[in-house]
């Protein structure tokens, strides 16, 4: 993976951008391995996580897999929520207005459609 790839899809799980942006990276980089991901609403914002039943460890082993880079070298905030482990955005403080588990497409539009459906309330 390219770097500007790869900054783009770090970027939209330990930051905030659009709707657009999340959906576009869970198309690309959610949908193909990850039937459910994490989304959340942050003001205005919104950011997207994979999730992993088994805990943080095999979270992060397919997080550094996704990112196209070595396990080791990654340190990982993670949460849990209903059983699942999720990658939590550091540098982000607080509590989000709103998450939820969504069903990966690999159609950003439709990505798009379950974002905010879901972090409406």
């Amino acid at each position: 993976m390219d770097d500007a790839r790869r900054s783009r899809l770090a970027d939209s799980i330990f930051g905030t951008c659009t709707a657009e942006e999340v959906a576009g990276q869970i198309a690309l980089f959610g949908a193909p391995r990850f039937h459910k991901v994490y989304v959340e609403r942050r003001e205005d914002g919104y950011r997207w996580s994979i999730v992993h039943g088994g805990g943080p460890y095999p979270l992060l082993r397919e997080l550094a897999q996704l990112l196209d880079i070595p396990y080791q070298s990654i340190v990982l905030p993670f949460a849990t929520l209903d059983g699942w482990a999720y990658v939590l955005a550091p540098d982000i403080e607080g509590e989000p207005d709103s998450c939820a588990f969504i069903e990966s497409s690999a159609d950003a539009s439709v990505n798009v459609e379950r974002l905010l459906a879901a972090t409406a309330g």
